[in-house]
């Protein structure tokens, strides 16, 4: 398998209690960060773009239609480039259906320190806590 330069997206749910909606990516040697809390996100098609990439990966992986979201930032290294997105999510736990990874769950933000997250990952949330936690204030 060649390594190619991936383009992916990401976007960080809040609900109204300022807790991040992550999700335990299954446990397969196939996927990047197997068995990994991880935001939704996934790859961008060809001949698409960020923004349509992440509604589409919502609505197959948690069948939600996003309306209040905006990019937050990128992050890049040499072989990928993550496009991160923010948005609302106003859905209990019990009415999300997940149809990839294992389980989902609402965290509050200084949780996620000691969940079984990417570094990079844990990093741009830490980096951009206040954002974050001051998003439902819009």
């Amino acid at each position: 398998m060649k390594n190619k330069f991936m383009k992916g997206v990401a976007i960080i749910l809040v609900n109204k209690r300022n807790e991040l909606l992550l999700h335990l990516r299954d446990n397969k040697t196939t996927i990047p960060h197997p068995g990994y809390w991880s935001l939704i996100s996934g790859h961008v098609q060809k001949n698409e773009n960020s923004l349509n990439a992440i509604k589409r990966e919502l609505k197959e992986e948690i069948d939600y239609k996003i309306i209040n979201i905006k990019k937050l930032g990128i992050i890049s290294g040499k072989k990928f480039k993550i496009v991160i997105y923010i948005g609302k999510i106003n859905k209990h736990i019990k009415n999300i259906n997940l149809y990839e990874g294992q389980r989902i769950k609402y965290f509050k933000i200084d949780k996620i320190k000691n969940l079984h997250t990417p570094y990079f990952l844990k990093k741009f949330i830490f980096s951009n806590k206040n954002k974050i936690l001051n998003f439902n204030k819009n």
